[in-house]
């Protein structure tokens, strides 16, 4: 398959600058694969990565790949829902919306000969993590809630660049530098109606840079045959700052709140392992396992805001301190082709929250939601594209808080509730390859064009010749 030459790589390259979203939950690892052959296979890709997107993965796969690839993977979000209580009853919190957005970009140039002490280089942005909600409630009755509107969006944007090297034909090293920039917002309305008028509303805003450092190596002892492995040390804090204010009140009566300084986003180590297998040319199987470290605990848990706001002033639904725990997910994925032309893929992915089991409390903790996932695509490959279309649904069950009625505008008490997410999407992949082919055939045709320029008048002959062949002449004697 013909890829893109080094130059037009690069002009590529320095034009994808946004990489797109995928709803998650805050405290699942990944809730959704990334990357542009990865997605296809449910993220089972740390023992296969060999495009752009091995700056995530895997970037010691980078050596592996082609001369020069451009990666660029579309979504369009069919369903994105949300739910926390029954449904049937009238306690339920519902979100449902549909979205769609590019979700990731990247390149990668290979410099050197073949094999042996080959070179990458390689660049990618993409978002891990996207949680946005946008929930609305309303119920009359004496004690009960009359409006309440939260709005919330919890995003993470990676902009990284990677480095490869190949010191023998069988091993590739490689480390990916990532900013991580956190952007995260959460509003909150309530008012009360019984026998007097009850308010309140916040605002809190966080914005962070993390260094995030991403070590990897593929391995590859027979060419059927590839493990590969990675680990991400704690991110490094570079900046963060937040915001809140706050507004309580009954009657004349209020309560204001307004700070503005440090806080906390801290990114936990990471470690994947991988496998791929290709018994034929045609057929591949693939699969991941992932490791992620804790943050924080129940007796020193990580702050959002560095000041102890009272509870419930921000919102029942906001939580300044929390804590996660160990988790371990798994992919695994298979890619064959039919007839030479049409590549299926298939994949089964896990994303398991990382947050403290859910109990009964009068503060509020985030949702402990574990995700299950399977993507699905089929697409056409010739010599100059390799492109697919695919599926990923995702479906999410697990336990969150519910604000119960309480008694003026005071701390919330909370009920443990069922809480249910469903999201699916579909995807295109190969973008990158099909625009550098389409590129390419463009190229070819303009050459073919004739040249419309004028042919300069030709230079004078300087000893013209204007009969080439005269006659014979004689003299009389």
């Amino acid at each position: 398959m013909r890829r893109p030459t080094h130059i037009g790589a690069w002009v590529t390259l320095a034009l994808l600058s946004v990489a797109a979203t995928a709803s998650a939950q805050e405290n699942n690892r990944q809730a959704f694969p990334v990357g542009e052959d990865a997605v296809g296979l449910g993220g089972a890709y740390t023992g296969r990565a060999i495009d752009a997107s091995a700056t995530f993965y895997n970037p010691g796969g980078l050596v592996f790949g082609h001369t020069g690839s451009v990666s660029i993977g579309l979504a369009l979000s069919l369903s994105s829902e949300y739910e926390v209580g029954d449904a049937s009853g009238d306690t339920a919190l519902e979100y449902d919306d549909a979205f769609g957005l590019p979700f990731y970009a990247g390149g990668a140039v290979q410099l050197g000969d073949e094999g042996e002490g080959r070179h990458a280089l390689a660049f990618a942005t993409l978002t891990p993590n996207h949680d946005r909600r946008r929930l609305s409630f309303t119920l009359d009755g004496p004690g009960s809630t009359e409006l309440l509107r939260v709005q919330r969006t919890d995003r993470q944007r990676w902009y990284g660049v990677s480095y490869a090297y190949r010191p023998t034909d069988w091993l590739g090293v490689g480390l990916s530098a990532f900013i991580a920039v956190r952007s995260f917002a959460h509003r909150e309305e309530e008012i009360r109606v019984d026998t007097t008028l009850r308010a309140r509303g916040s605002e809190v805003e966080l914005q962070s840079e993390v260094l995030v450092l991403r070590i990897g190596g593929l391995v590859r002892p027979i060419p059927e045959l590839s493990f590969g492995l990675m680990f991400q040390p704690p991110g490094i804090v570079i900046g963060a700052r937040g915001s809140a204010t706050a507004l309580r009140g009954e009657l004349m009566t209020s309560d204001r709140l307004v700070e503005q300084g440090g806080a906390s986003s801290p990114l936990p180590w990471e470690l994947r392992a991988g496998a791929s297998w290709e018994p034929e040319p045609w057929l591949m199987f693939s699969a991941d396992v992932a490791l992620q470290g804790a943050l924080g605990s129940r007796a020193d848990p990580v702050r959002r805001l560095q000041v102890t706001p009272a509870p419930g002033l921000l919102g029942s639904y906001y939580a300044n301190e929390h804590w996660t725990d160990y988790t371990v997910d798994f992919a695994l994925g298979g890619r064959g082709v039919v007839e030479d032309m049409v590549p299926i893929s298939a994949g089964l992915f896990t994303s398991f929250s990382s947050a403290p089991p859910i109990e009964a409390i009068d503060v509020y903790r985030p949702d402990r939601i574990d995700i299950f996932g399977a993507s699905l695509s089929v697409g056409f490959i010739n010599e100059d594209v390799d492109i697919s279309v695919g599926v990923v649904a995702a479906f999410g069950i697990g336990s969150g808080l519910r604000a119960s009625a309480f008694d003026g505008l005071g701390a919330p008490s909370y009920s443990v509730v069922d809480v249910r997410t469903q999201t699916i999407y579909i995807f295109l992949s190969g973008a990158g390859g099909a625009a550098e082919a389409i590129g390419r055939s463009v190229a070819d045709e303009l050459e073919l064009l004739p040249d419309p320029t004028p042919d300069p008048d030709p230079t004078p002959d300087p000893d013209p010749d204007p009969d080439p062949d005269p006659a014979p002449t004689s003299t009389a004697p």
